[in-house]
């Protein structure tokens, strides 16, 4: 444990480390001032938009129960009425009512669509049918609608929103947790320190394991810290909301062989966040140990961040390419978002996804440590 303490001492205290955690603490921060008190997405004005919405329907569904011939004029005097209960529902800036009469609404359409299936159509008719599925699920946990499923206000939902979907799993802080965990073992060899750790016969595994997870951990306190100080903010601003609100996860990141979107709507935003951090904490180690064993082959910290920085961002940017689908589950590169694994993508391993990317990063990161342990017992100090 001293030699792991003494490693985490060191991280914390290097310039280059702490240099790049108020970078990129600062641009996170600074994006979410701008998006979330500077922005144009306010809660009042997705009201005022839904009101909208709802007036222009009610004017078009009275224009339809005014016409004398019309064989569905029980259908728009029943629809005109949910519209304009959904009307005063936003008015009163009651959600929950509101989407209690949407749910009604939906259930009306839907019973029409049976009877006649050209009158919303298959692709609407899903649609619907998973609207229904959400409010449904939200009344049952008896919590508060937001006003737009994939616009979080409230504290901890907002936080899976902006700072996991939209930040933490960017190329831009992929390539910032590789700055920070990958190298520490390239400087141990551009510091001369091999020669020292040799002499004072410290054992190369536990050495490796301990600039592993002293990185790691560092990396984590501070995650945690900014990511506390992010929900603490926004709760003031907006509330806190609940911790078992349904994320309304949507997988933005591929396109599924089925043609289809998978989505996650049931699990809560406390379990998305709760999984994102473990999963955050496994991703470093990998990166760590990949990181420790390129440092042992090839000494150089910047030659390491170079092949990792190039392998990260190239295989993001050609993800998406149809003929490199087939493989494309078997890339350790294609897990590093446990917010697209959770929405169950059918072209990685669908629901099994998220337990396949764990057990492929874990086990890629032992096989790492064990050979950059291996390599570095192998290696020649000259004695003088």
């Amino acid at each position: 444990m001293k030699n792991y303490f003494f490693e985490l001492k060191k991280f914390i205290i290097n310039k280059r480390n702490a240099s790049l955690c108020v970078a990129l603490t600062f641009l996170l921060l600074s994006s979410l001032y701008f998006v979330n008190f500077q922005g144009g997405y306010k809660r009042e004005n997705l009201v005022n938009q839904k009101i909208s919405m709802v007036e222009q329907r009610i004017s078009s569904s009275k224009e339809a129960e005014s016409a004398s011939k019309n064989p569905d004029k029980a259908y728009y005097t029943r629809e005109n009425e949910l519209l304009q209960n959904q009307l005063n529902a936003l008015k009163q800036n009651n959600v929950n009512s509101y989407f209690n009469y949407v749910l009604k609404m939906n259930k009306l359409d839907l019973a029409k669509q049976e009877k006649n299936p050209e009158f919303l159509g298959v692709e609407l008719s899903e649609i619907l049918k998973t609207e229904n599925q959400y409010i449904q699920l939200v009344q049952k946990r008896k919590i508060d609608f937001e006003i737009e499923p994939e616009i979080q206000f409230f504290a901890f939902g907002n936080f899976v929103d902006f700072t996991l979907k939209q930040n933490l799993f960017t190329n831009l802080y992929l390539i910032g947790f590789i700055l920070l965990v990958s190298t520490s073992l390239a400087y141990f060899y551009e510091n001369r320190e091999d020669n020292y750790f040799r002499f004072a016969a410290i054992s190369p595994a536990k050495n490796v394991i301990s600039k592993v997870f002293s990185a790691v951990t560092a990396v984590m306190v501070w995650l945690i810290g900014i990511s506390a100080f992010n929900i603490i903010v926004i709760g003031i601003k907006n509330g806190f909301g609940s911790w078992r609100y349904p994320s309304y996860l949507v997988n933005y990141w591929g396109t599924d062989q089925t043609n289809t979107t998978p989505t996650n709507m049931g699990i809560p935003v406390g379990e998305t966040i709760l999984i994102s951090f473990f999963y955050i904490f496994i991703m470093l180690v990998f990166f760590a140990s990949i990181g420790a064993f390129l440092s042992v082959l090839l000494k150089k910290s910047m030659v390491v961040i170079g092949i990792l920085s190039v392998s990260v961002v190239g295989w993001l940017m050609v993800i998406n390419n149809p003929n490199l689908q087939s493989v494309r589950k078997f890339v350790p590169m294609s897990y590093f978002n446990p917010i697209e694994l959770l929405c169950k993508p059918n072209y990685l391993f669908g629901a099994n996804s998220l337990l396949v990317g764990i057990i492929y990063l874990a086990g890629l990161s032992i096989l790492f440590m064990a050979l950059a342990s291996l390599l570095l017992s192998k290696s020649k100090v000259r004695r003088i």
